[in-house]
């Protein structure tokens, strides 16, 4: 327990969401599309229910409104959390589920299913929200490619609002090609956790027994090839069969040596997986219970409707609440699946990031104990939160245009002493320093000097896939194909934006995923290393030849 919870700072939240909302009002008045990120716990259900309210107001002759999300409880949630926080709305709402598309109101909130059955019979409307964008692929046999055009066609003016609190796909899918270049209006899981509105949990990895020795991470890693598809080489399959008969009660042992008296969600690979462990819980005399596909709404609304109460220790599940559910008594996530969804793991862990509504739910340090070897993949939700948060703030342009290795290292030494801010380049050597990260394209080198008034100048290589597979250093180049050498540290933050946003979902992987060394933190620090073995003598004589020159 916490010595000294903060308290939620609520009218910090609600300056963060109203600058999510202006930002995303202001975005509309010259695009017609913006994407909302948020995490988890940030109030996305408000900002949706806000910026609706902002479009009506500027709307002149009335507004038609459609809220699509790709699950029932999403749009009844959405309903009634608009009534809540647009009260003096003049619009009416209605529902598409169940078959029935009833566009009677004037804000209708429907599920996408329904819609591209029916969308023979879409009206014409002004704005559309879309909950969960990352479900809004190019994928052919997705719904939304039915419906999106149908939208356009009918107004192709129609202002869209997408929000997520995970924009990437697993799946190499990108948005729907209609949405690709939409605004990001962006909010940190940083700014949220400083309010308290989230409280970022703890990862607990539990080394559980492989059949052949070692443990199923270390099989999940020997699998795992992050520069190609998530789900090849059978990662998924190798780790699930590595599992000993024991793997329930090992889970089980797991929780009760950490989080016993925490409420819990567990996710599970398959419906008899779930319903293993739930038995298993059940005769330690924990309270548990199963929601899946097979059981039917009234049993698993009734499920969750106990656990709400504070009557059910835990949960089970498959898939059914990843997403959407929020319940802000949970503190433990439960992973006993292995998933290679970047999504799916964050939509997990995000069930207990909520830093709740009481000094005790706040005082209680959430957990995420992952038996999966999902954790090993993907990366703690903690790290991935830094590395997300440094990805917002480049987009917003909050970081400094200029640096030095002084300031890395000073930033470094201080970011391990606070937990404080990720940045993506290593100082892998002191002296003359040497800075470098990857955006897995490549590896990139910065070479500091100082000039003659003691300014900081940089000479910058990268390294390429040449021929048989090798790598080779070659210096940068400018847009005028100038080599990029004896510059300001400014050139440090340019690389940054042209380098690390069309690579975040590369560079995400690559420092969330652990690495196999024990020295080492990331696939991100596996990369660099093996660059410097392979090219820092060659780094050090070019950089050396360039100074020269610039000094002739």
């Amino acid at each position: 327990m916490s010595k000294d919870p903060a308290p939620v700072d609520f009218t910090e939240v609600t300056k963060i969401q109203e600058r999510a909302i202006a930002e995303a009002v202001a975005a509309l008045e010259t695009g017609n599309m913006v994407l909302i990120e948020a995490p988890t716990g940030s109030g996305k259900t408000r900002i949706n229910s806000r910026i609706t309210e902002e479009l009506e107001k500027r709307a002149a002759g009335g507004m038609k409104a459609l809220n699509l999300s790709h699950r029932e409880f999403l749009s009844r949630q959405g309903e009634s959390q608009f009534k809540r926080w647009a009260p003096e709305s003049n619009l009416t709402t209605s529902f598409g589920t169940d078959g029935t598309f009833d566009q009677s109101g004037s804000n209708v909130f429907a599920l996408v299913q329904t819609v591209a059955a029916r969308v023979d019979e879409l009206e014409r409307y002004d704005v559309v929200g879309i909950d969960e964008a990352h479900h809004a692929s190019d994928a052919k046999d997705g719904h939304y490619p039915t419906v999106i055009p149908a939208v356009l066609k009918a107004n192709p003016n129609a202002k869209i609002v997408m929000t997520t609190a995970t924009p990437s796909r697993p799946d190499g899918k990108g948005m729907a090609k209609e949405l690709k270049n939409a605004t990001r209006v962006t909010i940190g899981w940083a700014e949220l956790e400083r309010a308290g509105q989230i409280k970022l949990p703890r990862t607990i990895e539990v080394p559980i027994e492989a059949k052949k020795g070692g443990t199923t991470n270390q099989v999940a890693r020997a699998h795992y090839r992050p520069e190609k598809n998530a789900n090849s080489a059978g990662l998924m399959k190798a780790v699930r069969e590595a599992r000993t008969d024991s793997f329930n009660e090992e889970m089980a042992n797991a929780w009760e040596r950490h989080a016993e008296g925490l409420q819990t969600i567990a996710f599970a690979s398959r419906i008899k997986d779930a319903q293993s462990f739930a038995d298993e819980m059940l005769e330690r005399g924990h309270k548990v219970d199963v929601v899946d596909s097979e059981r039917g709404a009234d049993h698993n609304n009734a499920v969750l409707e106990k656990y709400a109460r504070g009557e059910l220790d835990m949960i089970v599940s498959v898939k059914m609440i990843d997403e959407g559910l929020d319940v802000p008594a949970t503190r433990c996530t439960l992973i006993l699946r292995e998933s290679t969804s970047e999504i799916e793991y964050s939509q997990m862990v995000g069930r207990a990031i909520r830093a709740g509504d009481t000094p005790e739910l706040r005082a209680t340090q959430p957990l995420v104990i992952d038996g999966g070897a999902s954790t090993m993949i993907h990366g703690a939700v903690e790290r991935r939160a830094a590395v997300i948060d440094y990805f917002q703030k480049l987009e917003r342009g909050e970081r400094s245009e200029q640096m030095t290795a002084a300031t890395l290292i000073d930033g470094k030494r201080e970011a391990s002493e606070q937990e404080g801010e990720y940045t993506p380049w290593r100082v892998i050597r002191d002296d003359p320093p040497v800075l470098s990260f990857t955006d897995q394209k490549g590896v990139v080198f910065a070479v500091e000097s100082k000039d003659a008034t003691g300014q900081s100048r940089y000479t910058l290589m990268e390294t390429a896939e040449g021929q048989k597979g090798r790598t080779q250093l070659t210096l940068m180049k400018d847009e005028n194909n100038r080599p990029i050498a004896n510059k300001d540290g400014s050139i440090l933050a340019e690389i940054e934006n042209s380098r690390v946003l069309p690579s975040r979902a590369e560079i995400l992987r690559l420092e969330a995923t652990t690495s196999a060394n024990p020295e080492r933190a990331s696939l991100a620090d596996d990369r660099i290393a093996e660059a410097s073995d392979a090219h820092l003598n060659s780094v050090l004589y070019m950089a050396e030849q360039m100074r020269g020159g610039a000094s002739r």
